[in-house]
């Protein structure tokens, strides 16, 4: 299984619509409204790197109101 924290920016009186779109993927977990840079940040897993990548990337990032992204896919240190 695959791993990143992924962090999200919005408009402040989006956040909770953003923070409920994005808890409603599938793969999403840990979600978390944050004060800071970003606005909502939250763990998200996939089988394999290219399905992670393609839940940050069509489900995510093309979701409406997301301005932008922070992405850290985790190593496996197994």
């Amino acid at each position: 299984m695959e791993k990143a924290f992924v962090c999200v920016s919005t408009e402040p009186s989006l956040i909770p619509r953003v923070f409920q779109k994005i808890k409603a993927v599938e793969g999403v977990e840990e979600v978390e409204m944050v004060y800071g840079t970003y606005d909502v940040c939250f763990k998200v897993e996939g089988e394999t790197i290219d399905g992670l990548k393609k839940i940050i990337n069509e489900r995510i990032c093309r979701m409406d109101n997301v301005r932008n992204t922070l992405t850290t896919i985790l190593v496996n240190s197994e």
